[in-house]
């Protein structure tokens, strides 16, 4: 194991590894504050520290030290980023539903409109797109209108409805 280049510090954030201690569900995981700066028992060769809500002096050599603002800022940029994202699909799924309605209304005009040549009202018809469409005797109006509601059923069926 590498020797730290560091001393820890009152105040500094660690967490337990490799010892006995470490094993313990109560400490698995726990982020404990140092409660004094490290230090050497008179005649020891190795660090302790002594931590907050722990009995007793804990030896340095099983104490990593963690950046707990680095990581509560690396976890706030990526819950940002998640929002982010999330809001842009809302916005998708808005523009996505406005362009169904649109299309929903254009089908239904669409469809009233043949409707209205299969029972033989012969008029002219625009569109939303103001498109003039116009009908004439000389074409068979059933034949295009049955294919055309053919078609907006389809349509229809795909969009869900």
């Amino acid at each position: 194991m590498s020797e730290r280049t560091y001393k820890l510090q009152k105040g500094d954030q660690v967490v337990m590894h490799t010892c006995m201690e470490h094993d313990h569900p109560d400490n698995f995981g726990k982020i404990w504050t140092c409660r004094s700066d490290e230090f050497q028992h008179k005649g020891h060769d190795y660090g302790s520290i002594f931590l907050e809500d722990f009995s007793g002096s804990f030896s340095t050599e099983f104490l990593q030290k963690v950046d707990v603002s680095a990581l509560v800022d690396s976890l706030q940029q990526q819950l940002a980023e998640k929002d982010e994202a999330i809001q842009l699909g809302v916005d998708m799924l808005d523009e996505r539903d406005r362009t169904i309605a649109r299309q929903s209304a254009a089908l239904e005009t669409a469809t009233d409109a043949l409707n209205g040549i299969l029972n033989g009202e012969w008029s002219e018809t625009i569109d939303d797109h103001f498109l003039e469409v116009f009908t004439t005797r000389r074409v068979n109006p059933p034949q295009i209108a049955n294919e055309a509601l053919f078609a907006i059923g389809r349509e229809l069926e795909a969009l869900g409805e």
